[in-house]
């Protein structure tokens, strides 16, 4: 359930939490191991698992 009264003022907050800085990682679902080591060690910030491939979740 979104509030009326303060989700306005929550997105409005989005661009001071530096989303931009992140850094995304992709992998294929083959992957996931590797992939929870490289947030581990801090590589990455983000990860994303791609079903259809690397390529197609980059697009």
């Amino acid at each position: 359930m979104i509030n009326p009264y303060t989700h306005h003022r929550a997105v409005g907050m989005l661009p001071t939490f530096g989303l931009d800085r992140m850094r995304p990682a992709f992998f294929p679902p083959e992957k996931v191991p590797q992939a929870l080591d490289a947030l581990a060690v801090g590589q990455a910030d983000k990860l994303l698992v791609a079903p259809q491939g690397v390529a197609a979740a980059q697009r």
